[in-house]
């Protein structure tokens, strides 16, 4: 009798695959549920600033993202116009972003009314000479809205740090099983993540960002930019990034957090000065 034929396995079959199968599952649920928290958290946060953001203002956005604050901007009846400096890796599109080098804002002089970001100048490398390209483009009696990261939201951020290492072991583990136990770049780069927060801005370190974001820092460097603070004030929210253990957390809840806990983000309030 003919020995039946050998049948090759198919790639990626086996523990493999399906750990490199578990895997991409569990990344895309992590990844679809931390869009619906920021999302919510986006959403509350632009709303707080809506007094600034009358129907018919001439709005910039610095680091769009998907365009999803930009798209609540249009729904006010702003006239918006939206910068990032690489594509939005995910599915979502929710605005026009137009692409920029990150240094030269591609706009004439007292284009806009407002400059206006959320977490977004902290990772810019040289701040000082891309906030005198946003003077530059906002208008002579136009006001320039920053919401930035707080002291509290590093510390939160670095506390939770390693209780998303633990959560994270399932995953080195079956990246080590994928690897055949070899020490992968990946693999060194997961374990130094374990080991130590990285820092979330362009900053030395993450214990470094509790003086780097500092309302008082801030404001030094928005006076020697061209700036007159107008207004700082607390965004009201609690949150943090990494491992969140409340992802569903109502809003209201987390304005109530903050009271205690502290808020994750600073609202500056910027005119030109004369």
């Amino acid at each position: 009798m003919a020995a039946a034929p050998h049948r090759a396995a198919a790639p990626g079959g086996g523990l493999r695959g399906a750990l490199r199968a578990w895997r991409a599952r569990a990344r895309e649920r992590t990844r679809r549920r931390s869009l619906a928290r920021a999302e919510a958290i986006r959403a509350a946060e632009i709303a707080s600033v809506a007094p600034w953001l009358p129907a018919g203002t001439r709005v910039l956005e610095i680091g769009g993202g998907p365009g999803y604050q930009a798209s609540i901007l249009a729904s006010w009846g702003c006239q918006v116009r939206s910068i990032d400096v690489a594509p939005w890796p995910g599915p979502e599109r929710y605005f026009p972003v137009d692409l920029y080098d990150g240094r030269h804002i591609p706009f004439p002089d007292a284009a806009f009314d407002v400059v206006y970001s959320s977490n977004a100048l902290e990772h810019i490398p040289a701040v000082e000479e891309f906030l005198a390209e946003a003077r530059r483009v906002l208008a002579p009696e136009g006001r320039a809205v920053h919401l930035l990261p707080t002291p509290a939201w590093r510390f939160w951020t670095s506390a939770a740090h390693y209780v998303d290492a633990v959560v994270s072991l399932p995953e080195l583990a079956a990246g080590a099983l994928l690897g055949g136990g070899r020490r992968t770049p990946a693999r060194r780069g997961l374990l130094r993540r374990l080991v130590s927060p990285p820092p979330h801005g362009e900053y030395p370190s993450a214990l470094s960002e509790l003086r780097y974001f500092s309302r008082r820092r801030w404001a030094r460097v928005f006076g020697a930019t061209g700036f007159t603070v107008e207004e700082i004030r607390p965004g009201g929210l609690f949150y943090f990034s990494g491992c969140d253990f409340m992802p569903n957390l109502p809003v209201a809840a987390r304005r109530v957090l903050s009271r205690v806990l502290g808020s994750a983000c600073h609202v500056f309030v910027l005119r030109r000065a004369r």
